[in-house]
């Protein structure tokens, strides 16, 4: 078996068998390691005594569990989550400014539909006119209300 400790930490962790073994408690460890072969490696680490005869002399046992695979897969999950809640913002902020660019121009359209509407700088002698002035109001009171919706939508998924 390869040292699994460097020799910097031996001293640390030969104090820490020490404890476990005079209160005869188990100890654990998340150690990464690069093994010889290059490879990074994360393992966990448990030490407890364990009776090795009948006499109940204790002595230390270790088990050694290499968990790279469910490491890599908890990183490859957090770095998603991290991506997902990225790409929520960008969303509400994109959203944000199209509802900005959007209702602007609206304002104005309808603005001056109720101007025409109202026939504030006189009467309009055609009522075709009136009734045209009428539809492109509905549509646009209408626009309004779907990015109003399409908002509160946003706002209730973030």
């Amino acid at each position: 078996m390869f040292d699994f400790y460097p020799y910097e930490q031996a001293a640390e962790f030969e104090e820490a068998d020490r404890k476990a073994m005079a209160d005869q408690s188990t100890i654990s460890d998340v150690a990464n390691r690069v093994l010889p072969d290059g490879k990074k490696r994360t393992f966990i680490v448990t030490c407890f005594p364990r009776a090795s005869s009948p006499a109940q002399t204790f002595r230390l046992g270790t088990l050694i569990i290499n968990i790279s695979k469910y490491k890599k897969t908890e990183d490859a999950l957090w770095a998603a989550i991290i991506q997902a809640e990225e790409a929520t913002h960008a969303k509400s902020r994109f959203l944000a400014n199209i509802s900005h660019e959007l209702r602007t121009p609206l304002n104005a359209i309808i603005g001056f539909l109720n101007i025409w509407m109202n026939e504030i700088f006189g009467p309009i002698e055609n009522e075709k006119y009136t009734e045209y002035a009428k539809d492109i109001n509905n549509a646009s009171l209408h626009l309004v209300q779907i990015i109003d919706d399409i908002l509160d939508i946003s706002r209730i998924k973030a």
